[in-house]
């Protein structure tokens, strides 16, 4: 396991519960290998719950939890790790608003875990747009439910405001709030040398991946269509999450992770040739421990 890092635009979610793990390092550990296990049962259920894939399966738990533990900085407790987990419950919250009728209470609690997400870390704020986008794919524009989603987004900011505010600190809170820009993005070629192999085994298997998945979503039912666009576009959100990073670290593209597990499985699951796909697992699987040995 990592040790825990000092991250940039981490928000004051992230430093309260970091103030209380700082002294237990093998307690934030733990904490961290159960939260990435969590994450992936969640994400797992979701797809199960709204038939994203063509059957159950439980090679989406086993995707996410890989491409996390892929390298060491990942596995420490770094915000947008915290900031997943409610980006999954948010992927259900948006796709159980398809045809329905009363979802005000949905749209309320998906403005909410965006918030929270972004009470861990700051960059998440780009899955509001996101949000947006996806219900206007999967339902006609409402909108009361967009000021309901925008108040649920406000509801953290307003409680964490109040909080510094009664401290008396809260203009040092809006000094703290800093979106990168791509002018001040940097980027250390070295980082990626250790993790060569691995990405490139990561790149051809998500470029078939992907070429695969755009297959599948012509083919699918609408709703099951509607569904993939929705992961697509996390993807980019997750990507743009990256660029408003201070600069490129490996912790900031757990957001990325979420989009290609779901990617990734629909690959596996779909793949006629299954020596083929077990081959590529199991040399994902060596990169990853040949990533674990080499920064050693």
């Amino acid at each position: 396991m990592g040790e825990m890092p000092v991250v940039e635009q981490a928000m004051p979610l992230y430093y309260a519960i970091i103030f209380f793990l700082k002294d237990f390092p093998i307690l934030a550990n733990i904490f961290a290998v159960v939260l990435v296990s969590v994450q992936a049962i969640v994400l797992n259920n979701i797809l199960e719950k709204h038939q994203v894939l063509s059957e159950k399966t439980k090679i989406p738990a086993l995707i996410y939890t890989l491409l996390i533990c892929c390298c060491p900085p990942l596995l420490a407790l770094h915000p947008m790790l915290f900031a997943n987990f409610f980006l999954i419950l948010l992927l259900d919250r948006i796709f159980l608003t398809y045809r329905q009728d009363e979802i005000l209470t949905k749209v309320y609690d998906a403005g909410l875990l965006i918030g929270i997400a972004t009470m861990f870390y700051l960059p998440a704020i780009v899955f509001l747009p996101f949000y947006l986008i996806s219900i206007s794919m999967l339902r006609p524009f409402n909108p009361r439910e967009w000021i309901l989603s925008c108040a649920g987004f406000l509801t953290p900011l307003a409680f964490v405001m109040t909080s510094f505010y009664w401290t008396g600190e809260l203009t040092d809170f809006f000094i703290s709030i800093q979106i990168s820009s791509l002018s001040t993005f940097t980027f250390d070629f070295s980082l990626i040398f250790p993790y060569l192999p691995l990405l490139l085994v990561l790149g051809f298997l998500s470029l078939i991946s992907i070429k695969r998945y755009i297959e599948e979503m012509n083919n699918r039912v609408v709703k099951v269509a509607k569904m993939y666009a929705v992961f697509t576009w996390f993807f980019i959100f997750a990507v743009l999450s990256i660029l408003m990073a201070p600069s490129m670290s490996v912790v900031f593209v757990s957001g990325v992770i979420i989009a290609l597990t779901v990617f990734l499985s629909n690959f596996f699951v779909t793949f006629q040739r299954k020596i083929f796909s077990e081959f590529i697992l199991l040399l994902l699987i060596a990169t990853i421990i040949y990533s674990h040995i080499v920064p050693l």
